[in-house]
């Protein structure tokens, strides 16, 4: 009997922590910094009317229970529901962590129509647990799904993912797992035995753990 309701305690467990994949438990206002936003507007000329016209926030979202750090960025009416886009960022661990640059990126492709969502891996920056380049961390992609649900503006029917490098394989994995994506967009690592030739280093340091 004692052996029963462990089991039941467990999976009852499992089941609110489930429940919880996606749920943003922290959203804040965020703004590029003042030296990256001097750099950006002498490259693009439409700078100012890009921040002008959007909104950045940075959150936190859980999946696997773990606490994951994020981008949230979308038009700054509020009128209509927007097409979503899920963006998947490269590198791994600290290495290519989402910066001003993919930040200002994912605000000129929401000053297009879009709620533009991206998050760092578990295991980068304000993330927890440990990134395994593809394993468990590929949740972390699938369960902003969820996410997007609680952002008002987010035209849930139309979801469209877009990554390069390592995030062009998470975008990979992710149409394996779901066909909720309308759209992708890649430019990403499809042959890591290539990649392994092309970038020694990452035998050891990544590939082979």
């Amino acid at each position: 009997m004692k052996n029963i309701f462990i089991q039941f305690l467990f999976l009852f467990i499992c089941r609110i922590s489930f429940a919880q994949d996606g749920k943003i438990i922290t959203i804040l206002p965020h703004a590029i910094d003042d030296s990256d936003k001097v750099f950006f507007q002498k490259r693009f000329n439409n700078t100012n009317s890009v921040l002008r016209l959007t909104t950045l926030q940075k959150i936190t979202y859980l999946s696997d229970s773990f606490k994951i750090s994020g981008y949230i960025t979308q038009p700054k009416a509020t009128n209509k529901k927007y097409p979503c886009l899920i963006y998947r960022r490269g590198g791994n661990r600290d290495f290519g962590f989402l910066t001003s640059f993919e930040q200002f990126y994912l605000q000129r492709v929401a000053s297009w129509g879009y709620v533009v969502i991206a998050s760092q891996y578990r295991g980068g920056p304000d993330s927890e647990s440990k990134d395994e380049f593809g394993g468990a961390d590929i949740n972390d992609v699938l369960n902003l799904l969820h996410t997007l649900t609680q952002i008002p503006n987010a035209d849930t029917s139309r979801i469209g993912i877009h990554g390069w490098s390592r995030g062009g394989m998470m975008v990979y994995l992710a149409m394996k797992k779901t066909s909720r994506f309308k759209a992708a967009v890649v430019a990403g690592a499809a042959d890591l035995y290539s990649s392994i030739r092309l970038r020694e280093g990452f035998k050891a340091a990544v590939y082979a753990e």
